[in-house]
């Protein structure tokens, strides 16, 4: 990777970020520009808190000076864009996805989302935009939202956008030139971003609605499309047990291929175009089923390169991965009338996609990049590397594993282990909320999450959490803004992307390590293809995950916060200590009971 001219610049300080409640540069925030201008692609872990954020717009705005195509700023979901935009509203360009914009192709009332609407199958729309010259398909029509939100963006100098954007419009949809600089936000989530945008899944329920639109419209696929859903019911069926997914076989796989070759995708779009001119498609009622078309003509394609790269050829390993899976109705017996039989796809090898997407420059940032070596493998990002040493004393911050709760790993605890000790946890929680401290608990799966906010309740604390109307985010906006004793939620929610600072939740709970499921595709798949070397991405993941969580109420040198681990899975072969960075081990501590940790926690934040 060459080192490029946008980071050459002596005066990167220059353009570091001064708002109302950024008032100088600090010396960590100094070494972090210092060390990108030395190297240009670089990737920077430093500590929560460190002021990652006013760096990361420092160096976009030292490039935008000079680029003549916009530089992009990406961030893994549209929880931590907001903070940004909110943050910095006046130095980037903001593209949300369709889903946040209104469509008016169907008028004044109750207007859908762009997300709800075939756009590409609406060709004569007098809304669409133009996105070279802006111009709308009618003139003086009202431009589209989204489309017109997306042309102003691409004039902008910074672009700021989620992973999945990038990969659409840029990696695939070629609509930008390689920026000059790109800054990833949470890098160590890239792989997974990439991965989670790269899923597709489809049902015969919705092949089968495919087959009777296509004939309704007389298409010449109906039959291709009929035979490649008849042999995905029978090979899901056979392989199949109720809400046990399982991974295809090459024969399977072959077998679903030769059918969906057979499908002629560029045709079916050309008729279903042809068929939507001349049907009446104002009517409303006809938007769903054009937009399951739509996405029935995009997806086959991808299901064609996701199967052929989930088979396992002799001269390389097996790149992706695919499953079958057999849904069933709550109170049903298996029968062919009330299942659902699903197929899905997964995209798993993302380093060519990594190597497709980076800028000419390259700068990736996170507080969790953890062992190098794993972070390589996983990227195929080889890149010079500043490890930021905290300015934050660990006097201010404890991590205590304490020595008599459970092994919560399910092949080493029972039932009765998990509410004894989730009982002890609601315990602890009244007793630090009349310490006058509020609390967030992390769990792993919502069974977890749904006990402890039970027992919570029952111990007579204000709980929070989602759920009955209430999403993730807004239960934790109501937390911050003061409501409840105790916010309870799983790591999925909860562990990143959520700001606790000050008293918000000076302590945390963290329940157990989030290893994956050992039957789950995912995992048969990591295990057939890397062997016992899949403990080394998982252990990464689950401290990088675990580490993330602890940095939820220390965002800033004044900060005080304490997490306690739960699960002696954390203890065993040193896990979490040999995971934390050095400046932290010292917080560390591993021989106090569980009441021993509650006292020491309150005894630390009287200060």
């Amino acid at each position: 990777m060459n080192y490029q001219k946008p980071l050459w610049l002596s005066g990167l300080a220059t353009h570091f970020p001064r708002t109302s409640t950024i008032q100088t540069m600090r010396a960590d925030q100094q070494s972090m520009l210092d060390f990108v201008s030395e190297h240009g692609n670089s990737i920077i872990e430093a500590p929560t808190g460190a002021g990652k954020t006013a760096v990361e717009l420092a160096i976009l705005k030292a490039a935008a000076e000079y680029s003549t195509t916009p530089v992009f700023w990406i961030v893994p979901n549209k929880t931590v864009l907001q903070q940004i935009a909110e943050e910095f509203p006046d130095d980037v360009s903001v593209i949300y996805g369709r889903n946040e914009h209104e469509c008016l192709y169907y008028g004044e009332d109750d207007r859908p989302s762009a997300h709800d609407v075939p756009c590409s199958l609406l060709q004569k729309c007098a809304h669409r935009v133009d996105q070279k010259t802006g111009d709308t398909h009618e003139e003086k029509a009202v431009p589209c939202p989204y489309l017109q939100a997306k042309y102003e963006a691409k004039k902008g100098k910074i672009i700021l956008c989620t992973m999945a954007f990038y990969l659409f419009s840029y990696v695939f949809g070629h609509e930008f030139e390689q920026p000059e600089v790109l800054v990833v936000d949470e890098a160590h989530r890239l792989a997974d971003s990439i991965r989670s945008v790269l899923t597709y899944s489809i049902t015969d329920v919705h092949l089968q609605r495919g087959v009777e639109l296509l004939q309704s419209m007389s298409s010449s696929q109906t039959a291709s499309l009929k035979k490649f859903r008849s042999a995905m019911v029978r090979i899901v069926k056979k392989n199949g047990e109720p809400r046990l997914p399982k991974l295809l076989s090459d024969a399977d796989l072959i077998n679903l291929l030769t059918k969906l070759e057979l499908i002629n995708t560029e045709k079916l779009y050309a008729e279903t175009l042809e068929w939507v001119g001349e049907t009446a498609v104002e009517a409303r009622v006809n938007s769903e089923s054009f937009k399951r078309l739509e996405v029935l003509i995009r997806d086959l394609k991808r299901y064609l390169r996701g199967m052929k790269f989930s088979l396992a050829p002799k001269n390389r390993p097996q790149l992706d991965y695919t499953y079958g899976e057999v849904l069933v109705e709550e109170g049903n017996k298996q029968s062919s009338g009330n299942s659902t039989y699903r197929l899905t796809v997964c995209g798993y090898h993302v380093k060519p996609l990594i190597a497709k997407m980076l800028g000419k420059t390259t700068v990736l940032l996170s507080a969790t990049i953890g062992d190098n070596r794993v972070f390589e493998f996983i990227t195929g990002l080889k890149l010079d590397c500043l490890r930021m040493k905290s300015r934050f004393s660990n006097r201010r911050t404890r991590l205590f594993m304490p020595t008599d709760t459970p092994n919560l790993a399910k092949s080493k605890s029972t039932t009765r282990d998990r509410n004894k000790v989730i009982r002890k946890i609601a315990a602890a929680s009244v007793k630090l909320r009349d310490a006058g401290h509020r609390v967030l608990v992390v769990t792993i799966s919502n069974v977890e999450r749904d006990r402890t906010y039970d027992f919570c309740r029952e111990a007579g604390l204000n709980v929070l959490s989602y759920g009955n109307g209430s999403t993730a985010r807004e239960s934790a906006g109501k937390f911050r803004d003061g409501g409840g004793d105790i916010l309870v939620g799983t790591a999925a929610n909860y562990a990143e992307g959520i700001d606790l600072p000050g008293k918000t939740a000076p302590v945390i709970f963290y329940f157990r390590p989030g290893y994956p499921n050992p039957h789950s595709p995912s995992s048969q798949f990591e295990e057939r293809r890397f062997g016992r070397g899949r403990w080394a991405i998982w252990n990464w993941r689950v401290v990088a995950k675990a580490l993330q969580a602890r940095g939820r109420n220390i965002r800033g040198t004044g900060d005080r916060g304490v997490t306690i681990f739960i699960s002696q899975q954390f203890r065993t072969n040193g896990l979490l200590y040999n995971g934390l960075p050095p400046w932290l081990q010292g917080a560390y501590k591993n021989d106090r009971t569980f009441d021993q940790s509650i006292n020491d926690t309150i005894e630390l934040l009287k200060t």
